[in-house]
């Protein structure tokens, strides 16, 4: 993932189903607003919202660990992946510690994953 996971409540906007995202939040540094599904996404950033309100009030990340921002996903995405049975070939590769090239032709870097040995 390379756009940071630095959204806050404030940016999104469950009447027009929006989020806005500002210039320093994207990749190519240009604003820009991005639907909210209905459903697959909407309901479970409701849910998420409702938490917050309860438990960590004054918290403004929408991705957060009891109520403070998350820096890094790569430990959760590599755990969920483990847990889910889906750790990859490109995990594995990566983990095995080849800095050059992934499976798939792109370098490690473009895939994203952790080189640590």
């Amino acid at each position: 993932m390379d756009e940071k996971p630095d959204i806050q409540w404030p940016q999104l906007d469950f009447e027009s189903d929006t989020i806005a995202l500002e210039p320093d939040e994207t990749k190519n540094r240009e604003g820009r607003s991005v639907p909210i599904l209905k459903g697959d996404i909407r309901d479970p950033l409701l849910a998420a919202k409702k938490k917050r309100d309860e438990l960590w009030p004054d918290s403004p990340w929408v991705f957060n660990r009891e109520g403070k921002k998350i820096i890094d996903f790569r430990t959760s995405w590599e755990n969920a992946c483990k847990a889910a049975g889906a750790w990859t070939e490109v995990s594995r590769f990566a983990q095995d510690g080849c800095p050059k090239h992934a499976p798939s032709g792109r370098t490690a870097s473009d895939t994203h994953v952790d080189q640590r040995a």
